[in-house]
C-alpha cells in the first residue's frame, strides 16, 4: 500500500507481477527479488512504501477478495436454488461459484488455492481478517448441519470438514470433464461431474 509520500512508481505492475508470483508459489517460497526484478522496482522504493513481504500478500489477498466478493454476490442472484438450502444444496452453490470464478479469473483463482493451502498459522492471521473459505468454515458448516439432522453424528467432524476442505481446494481436478482441461466449457458436463461428486459425499455424510 503506498505511502503518504507518493505513488509507488510501477504499482500496478508490481501488484501484477506479485499476484503470477504468489499463484504460482505458496507464501514461503514466493521470491520478493523475482517480483520486484520483474515489475522494475527498485528494493529501496519497495521497503519505503512496504514493510516487508507479508504487506504486499495482503495486499494483494484484499484486492483478489474484492474481485471474489463482487463476482460470488452477482453470481449467487444468478444460480440461486429456490427454498431452504441444505448443507448439500449449499455446497453445490458454493462449488459452481468456485468453478466459474476460476474460470473468469484463473489466476486469481490459483491464488486463492494456494492462500487455502498455507500454513495453519498463516492461515488463521488470514481467518481473522476475511470470510475465507477452509476447514475451519467447513466444520462450523458440518456442525449446523449435524444440529439440523442433515449429516451423521457418528463421524468425526474434523474428519468430514477436511474432506470437503480438501475437495473444495482441489474442485476443478475433481468436477472439471477431462474435456475442460483442453479449453471447451461444456455446462451441462461441468454439472454433471460436480453431481457425481456431491452424490459421492452425500452417500458417506447424508445420515
Amino acid at each position: 500500500m503506498a505511502t503518504e509520500s507518493g505513488k509507488l512508481k510501477n504499482e500496478d505492475r508490481l501488484y501484477k507481477e506479485a499476484l503470477l508470483e504468489f499463484a504460482a508459489h505458496s507464501y514461503e517460497t514466493a521470491s520478493i527479488n523475482e517480483i520486484l526484478k520483474r515489475a522494475s522496482v527498485s528494493k529501496g522504493s519497495f521497503y519505503h512504501h512496504f514493510t516487508d513481504k507479508l504487506q504486499l500478500y495482503l495486499e494483494i489477498l484484499d484486492r483478489v477478495s474484492s474481485i471474489q466478493a463482487e463476482f460470488a454476490q452477482r453470481r449467487f442472484q444468478e444460480i440461486r436454488p429456490v427454498g431452504r438450502l441444505d448443507f448439500f444444496i449449499l455446497l453445490k452453490v458454493q462449488g459452481r461459484l468456485i468453478l466459474d470464478f476460476a474460470d473468469a479469473y484463473p489466476i486469481e483463482a490459483s491464488f486463492l488455492r494456494n492462500v487455502r493451502s498455507e500454513t495453519d498459522s498463516l492461515q488463521e492471521m488470514i481467518a481473522q481478517r476475511y470470510s475465507i473459505e477452509g476447514l475451519e468454515y467447513y466444520s462450523h458448516m458440518i456442525e449446523q448441519a449435524i444440529g439440523r439432522g442433515e449429516l451423521r453424528k457418528d463421524l468425526p467432524v474434523e474428519v468430514m470438514g477436511r474432506l470437503i476442505n480438501h475437495v473444495m481446494i482441489n474442485l476443478q481436478e475433481f468436477a472439471l470433464p477431462r474435456s475442460n482441461f483442453l479449453g471447451t466449457r461444456d455446462e451441462a458436463a461441468i454439472t454433471a461431474q460436480l453431481d457425481y461428486l456431491l452424490s459421492l459425499l452425500r452417500s458417506g455424510m447424508r445420515r
